[in-house]
């Protein structure tokens, strides 16, 4: 599968996408905003979620930069980048950069058919978990078994969560 399989735009490889992905374990919600030069958004709650703003700088390290996003990288090699912090805004951007994701609207259907699949994958959360301020959550899914999902963060399937799905070489 070539990088542009089934997109408009250049995809990156998982492998890149997955080295470039500053994980939760590995960086801090601190030490990714003093990184990225966004430090006055260390104490705003409306950042809290940092999915969106993991992956968008996964991405521009691996090379395929945002063409837009809310905020930009203040410091650093990518300094000007666009950055999306909304991860909703992000997996609609991604749909624009490389076309169409898959989509699934039920759980067993996303785990079925992501079997052994590796790529960017987005999950929309129900009607409950936005009460507490999360649109849903953007991750890497690795290739694995189903009843065996997993993501370099955290994979979100649930009975109500629609899942979108962008397959990387």
């Amino acid at each position: 599968m070539s990088g542009r399989a089934g997109a408009k735009g250049k995809r990156p490889s998982f492998a890149a996408l997955r080295q470039a992905y500053p994980t939760t374990n590995a960086v801090s919600r601190v030490q990714l905003f003093q990184e990225l030069g966004i430090e006055s958004l260390i104490g705003d709650i409306k950042y809290e979620n940092t999915c969106g703003i993991r992956m968008s700088y996964a991405l521009t390290k691996a090379g395929a930069a945002l063409t837009r996003g809310g905020l930009r990288i203040n410091k650093g090699p990518f300094q000007g980048s666009r950055i999306e912090p909304s991860m909703r805004k992000l997996a609609e951007h991604l749909a624009e950069l490389w076309g169409p994701p898959q989509k699934f609207d039920s759980n067993a259907k996303a785990t079925q058919e992501l079997t052994l699949q590796q790529g960017v994958v987005a999950f929309f959360f129900g009607e409950f978990l936005p009460l507490v301020g999360a649109q849903g959550h953007i991750d890497l899914l690795l290739p694995r078994w189903p009843g065996f999902e997993e993501c370099v963060g955290s994979c979100n399937f649930g009975r109500d969560n629609k899942v979108w799905f962008w397959p990387l070489p």
